[in-house]
């Protein structure tokens, strides 16, 4: 995984969040209010905190956005995203 994060944009942290959001190999963000705990926050970019999570349902905010989250290089993602089809491809064979 890649350790310079810091180093990374807010353009970037947004799309390795998207990434995260909308991958199959991870559990996406959810909400945790009340009437919405199984709908999935959506990343906008933000000027206090680089990146928020949104709740589009109930536009509950949540600034916190665990590291693991952004910490994986896109390039990393697709190559677990292609074991895994590799993996499902070979069952339905």
């Amino acid at each position: 995984m890649n350790n310079e994060n810091n180093d990374l944009t807010p353009i970037e942290k947004l799309g390795r969040i998207l990434r995260w959001q909308n991958s199959p190999i991870t559990h996406p963000l959810t909400c945790g209010g009340e009437n919405c705990e199984d709908v999935s926050m959506v990343p906008t970019l933000s000027l206090r905190y680089d990146v928020e999570l949104v709740c589009p349902q109930c536009k509950r905010v949540q600034y916190f956005i665990p590291h693991c989250c952004y910490s994986m290089s896109i390039e990393e993602f697709d190559n677990h995203e292609n074991k895994l089809k590799d993996l499902t491809k070979d069952e339905n064979e």
